[in-house]
């Protein structure tokens, strides 16, 4: 079992990940987990966690809270040990499934992104569910590689369910719907819509208050929002002296501009696509922690694909904030250095990522390929 080892080396990394964690006795401190475990626990209670008078750190909507109900039901290292082999097996499938890898190749490359990965390290650190999420939208949306086992290709839902649910859990996630219909996809992204749209119906049923409370405007950005390991476009604009409202404008029309380059990669590479297409739904969220960054596998694995017919501005941009973004500088030397603290020097390392981000969505709108091909 390839799964196994990977399994087991997550459980090793996960205490050390978030400082207050110890490996003898193994106690991780996983803070998004005891978050969710909470609202959980309040929902479960028949009380209104995510109301106007509890601002928590809970990044999903009330339809996600309803899913996770579940979470108040066992102690919290239950829950650790198994979201975090949950998520091991997913960062296996994604590698096989994106990838091709199997046996030992398959063995090393989990160990080492579960290692070295800031995303993927940190969605098991903060005990997230981010890795899962994106998982079950790269099983709804893409074919296997054509050397991945032949019961990937397996399907029971309509294409676009899965996504949708994703979607409902994850609002950003919208984007890969919008982006698809741009391309033509219209019956999965009509089954996507349609899909996230009975599901939040759902949410407003169940949690009527907490769903219209998520319409409202966000007003000033918190000020923990604004630490210089903060990845998100929005933060980066408001370091430098821009207003938040424009900032905020800005990182919508890189999201515009990121689903529509989806949209015209879709038909050339799919994986390039829906890379992109979690791009764009990254462009505009803020705090832009990295655990929240995992699409960048499918990135990755796109450029990789289609590196033959890949534009070079557009492969070395993309691979260079891809990387930027696994190796986590500003996460490993900034983490929680505020803003207004942090010198020169630290301003600039927290905008790198920003900037690649912009200049990747950029290269990826100007540098199409002229003739369509199909994997």
């Amino acid at each position: 079992m390839s799964t196994g080892p990977v399994v087991l080396v997550a459980l090793v990394v996960l205490p050390l990940v978030i400082e207050g964690g110890t490996l003898w006795p193994w106690a991780p401190r996983t803070p998004q987990l005891d978050v969710m475990r909470w609202v959980a626990g309040e929902l479960v209670s028949g009380r209104a966690p995510l109301g106007d008078d509890q601002r928590v750190d809970y990044p999903w909507t009330p339809f996600g809270a309803l899913l996770m109900a579940p979470l108040a039901l066992l102690t919290p290292v239950l829950w650790q040990l198994l979201l975090t082999a949950l998520s091991a097996s997913a960062v296996q499938s994604l590698l096989r499934r994106l990838f091709g890898l199997t046996g030992l190749r398959l063995v090393v490359a989990g160990c080492l992104a579960v290692l070295l990965i800031e995303p993927v390290r940190m969605a098991l650190g903060v005990g997230q569910v981010s890795v899962l999420l994106v998982w079950v939208v790269v099983v709804d949306l893409v074919v296997p590689h054509p050397h991945a086992d032949m019961a990937l290709r397996r399907r029971v839902l309509p294409q676009g369910t899965l996504t949708g649910v994703v979607a409902a859990i994850a609002l950003p996630v919208l984007w890969v719907p919008l982006a698809m219909l741009s391309a033509g996809r219209r019956r999965v992204a009509l089954t996507t819509f349609g899909a996230a749209a009975a599901c939040l119906v759902v949410g407003w049923m169940v949690a009527r208050g907490q769903s219209e409370a998520m319409l409202e405007p966000a007003g000033a950005l918190p000020s923990n929002w604004l630490q210089v390991d903060n990845q998100s476009l929005v933060a980066a604009l408001v370091r430098v002296g821009s207003p938040a409202q424009l900032a905020q404008v800005f990182a919508v029309v890189v999201a515009v501009v990121a689903a529509w380059a989806a949209a015209r990669w879709w038909g050339h590479d799919p994986v390039l696509g829906l890379g992109l297409a979690l791009t764009a739904a990254l462009a505009p969220q803020d705090p832009g922690w990295t655990w929240g960054m995992t699409g960048t596998l499918v990135v990755a694995a796109g450029l990789w694909t289609a590196r033959a017919k890949v534009h070079p501005w557009v492969l070395t941009t993309g691979a260079t904030w891809v990387l930027w973004t696994w190796v986590g500088l500003p996460q490993v030397l900034l983490a929680g250095v505020p803003a207004d603290g942090s010198g020169a020097a630290a301003q600039l390392l927290s905008g790198v990522g920003a900037v690649l981000l912009v200049a990747f969505v950029v290269c990826s709108a100007v540098f199409v390929p002229t003739r369509s091909t199909t994997r």
